[in-house]
């Protein structure tokens, strides 16, 4: 039984030490990718609230879905909300609003798409929430690797 909890918290830290991306990578991956990349970032971070929290969650069919309407705002406030209650320890509200403040400014960074000219240039700030997001989760697992 003690073997059974040991493994399993072995098993979730190292998950958790995955979960860290350097920033600087992410960055490079997120512009280079032309945004694909934030779709395998979407994905692996379902699959982590799947596999080591225990969510019912379905990786695949929510990240796919994340382009819909509406669900381009409701699927990364739920994502960013389990991320946040897991990453930090702030109260109910303030992970309440902070994620609606990343997943709102992702909807309103990508309505720039259908702009031209130089405002067009304002959809490259789509990828700041999941920065901001990376940049939580690291904090945690390197406070929590000391």
């Amino acid at each position: 039984m003690n073997n059974e909890i040991k493994d399993n918290e072995t098993k979730k830290h190292s998950i958790n030490t995955s979960m860290v991306i350097p920033l600087g990578k992410l960055l490079i991956l997120l512009v280079l990718s032309l945004g694909l990349y934030d779709v395998f970032w979407f994905y692996y971070k379902w699959k982590y609230l799947r596999d080591i929290e225990g969510k019912n969650f379905n990786p695949l069919l929510l990240t796919l879905t994340m382009g819909l309407p509406f669900l381009n705002v409701i699927l990364p406030y739920i994502l960013f909300k389990e991320l946040l209650y897991i990453s930090t320890k702030q109260n109910k509200f303030f992970v309440h609003f902070l994620a609606f403040i990343l997943s709102f400014s992702m909807a309103v960074f990508l309505t720039f798409l259908d702009l031209k000219g130089v405002y067009k240039l304002f959809t490259l700030l789509y990828f700041l929430p999941i920065f901001i997001m990376q940049f939580i989760i690291n904090r945690k697992d390197f406070s929590n690797a000391r």
